[in-house]
């Protein structure tokens, strides 16, 4: 029931948002037609594709677990005790002394910030060569709203939450961190694809905002292959692919790459011996 009542909340205010505050009237949630691609997709990657997230987690723990847990000679603060609380590190204990003083809130922005470099990177290696195809599918909606967050290919979430998840693993941040980071990132994901213009003044440059993320869902030559971050642009300011103009962008979508329009051929998209598109 509180899942539900979490949904309904999440459902009436995003929508609410964008009804409110929405730079231009375009159909709202469901109305939209392909909104049905976006919510199977979110149900096939909260049921099947998490799970396979979790499964490589726990193998990687488990095998540094295997290797290193009793091993006292190595520099690493792995225990299998660590492991059963659902709490593990390899890195220096001196590093792990130093954290674990610090107030709860700077590990989280701590957490948040290595969560985001590799997510940058992730992201933006997404964008490159074969790989593109999978990403597309993420892009292929062409009126973006909040509802759009929900599609991602399988491949593609999955790659993203191992390659963000490995290293607060390594870090030896505790599951209190990993509570408070995950509705953090959602929200903010969530937002960032709002039809709304918001661009957060001069917080622009530290936190995500609709206008910065729906100038990467362009589909205008200009704004192509720019603004990667997922949580924090100034990653994008110090790699080089921030892009923020005044005006807002019209049009969205996957570029020249045509992607079906349904689920199950979305799905398989990526998987096709061949696919014609300049992003490659």
């Amino acid at each position: 029931m509180d899942y539900l009542i979490l949904i309904l909340v999440v459902v009436t205010t995003f929508t609410g948002l964008e009804y409110l505050f929405g730079p231009r009237r375009q159909p709202l949630l469901f109305s939209r037609p392909d909104a049905k691609v976006d919510l199977a997709f979110l149900v096939f990657n909260e049921l099947i594709t998490k799970w396979f997230e979790y499964l490589i987690l726990f193998g990687f723990v488990a095998v540094l677990v295997y290797f290193f847990g009793d091993d006292s000679e190595k520099a690493l603060s792995v225990t299998r005790q660590d492991f059963n609380r659902g709490q593990l590190s390899i890195a220096p204990s001196y590093f792990m002394e130093a954290i674990s003083a610090w107030p709860f809130y700077w590990k989280l922005l701590l957490g948040l910030l290595v969560a985001d470099f590799f997510g940058y990177w992730t992201h933006r290696i997404f964008h490159w060569g074969k790989l593109w195809k999978y990403h597309a599918v993420h892009h292929s909606p062409e009126q973006l709203d909040w509802f759009s967050t929900g599609r991602v290919h399988p491949v593609d979430a999955l790659c993203l939450g191992v390659v963000q998840s490995m290293p607060i693993l390594l870090l030896g941040f505790d599951a209190s961190v990993f509570i408070a980071a995950a509705p953090t990132i959602t929200v903010l994901t969530i937002l960032s694809h709002a039809n709304v213009n918001w661009d957060f003044g001069p917080l622009r440059y530290f936190i995500i905002s609709p206008k910065f993320h729906r100038w990467h869902h362009t589909s205008e030559k200009e704004g192509i292959d720019k603004n990667f971050a997922g949580l924090f642009p100034f990653y994008d300011i110090i790699f080089g692919t921030w892009y923020m103009p005044a005006s807002m962008p019209e049009k969205f979508g996957a570029g020249n790459t045509k992607v079906p329009k349904g689920f199950w051929g979305q799905l398989k998209f990526p998987f096709a011996r061949s696919l014609k598109s300049e992003n490659e």
